[in-house]
């Protein structure tokens, strides 16, 4: 699976990419800069969750934070999450359409 994360992890400005439970247990990561992959997989199930919870909406949503210092960009799927930690000059739009095929890929693989 961690060859699914490529096409993100080789993007510019792309730190870190992790795929986890929406309990937080990390499936796979790919990483380029030191990143607490455990910290970072939790963060992003409990964010996930909360955009669940407060709008009902359970899986295919996008989101993105804006952090002084970059961004964390997520897709909350039927059985996963898969965030993408990345700097300031990331390219969104870029990000967020490799995003959705990779995580509908993910998805056919634990799926299948």
């Amino acid at each position: 699976m961690k060859k699914e994360l490529e096409p993100l992890i080789q993007l510019d400005g792309i730190y870190g990419v992790i795929a986890a439970t929406t309990d937080g247990i990390i499936i796979e990561s790919a990483t380029r800069k030191e990143i607490d992959e455990e910290t970072a997989a939790a963060l992003t199930a409990k964010i996930s969750k909360e955009v669940v919870d407060k709008t009902g909406i359970k899986k295919n949503v996008l989101s993105i934070i804006k952090g002084e210092k970059g961004y964390l960009i997520f897709t909350i799927k039927k059985d996963f999450v898969l965030g993408v930690i990345g700097g300031n000059d990331v390219n969104l739009g870029e990000v967020k359409q490799i995003l959705r095929k990779v995580g509908d890929r993910i998805q056919g693989l634990l799926s299948g």
